[in-house]
C-alpha cells in the first residue's frame, strides 16, 4: 500500500493511506469542509473556490485556487451608538402669525 503526505487544513503534514482508510493521527482530528456558494476569494477573486473549514472550535476559510487562508473572527466589533440625552424638555407651540 502506498503512503502519501498531504496537508490537511492547518494541521501539520499527515500521512494518509490510499484506499479509503485514514491513518489514526488524522482520524483524531476531524475537519469538516463546506463550500460557500457564490463567494469570491479576496486575493485572486476566483468565484466558487472558497471553502469553510471547521475543526473543533477553530473555523477558517481557504481558497482552493490560490491557497489564501483567513481566520473567522471570534467576536464582532459593534459600532458604538451615540448616547441619547435623557433630558426632558417642555415645548410650547405657538400659532403662526398671519402675514
Amino acid at each position: 500500500m502506498r503512503y502519501y503526505v498531504i496537508k490537511v487544513g492547518r494541521t501539520p503534514l499527515k500521512t494518509l493511506k490510499i484506499g479509503g482508510l485514514i491513518d489514526q493521527k488524522v482520524s483524531q482530528m476531524t475537519i469538516k469542509r463546506r463550500f460557500i456558494a457564490g463567494a469570491k476569494c479576496p486575493k485572486c477573486e476566483a468565484l466558487d473556490r472558497v471553502v469553510m473549514l471547521i475543526s473543533g472550535n477553530d473555523e477558517w476559510i481557504e481558497c482552493i485556487e490560490c491557497g489564501y487562508s483567513e481566520n473567522r473572527p471570534t467576536h464582532i466589533d459593534e459600532p458604538q451608538l451615540p448616547e441619547i440625552a435623557d433630558e426632558v424638555g417642555v415645548i410650547q407651540f405657538k400659532p403662526r402669525q398671519p402675514k
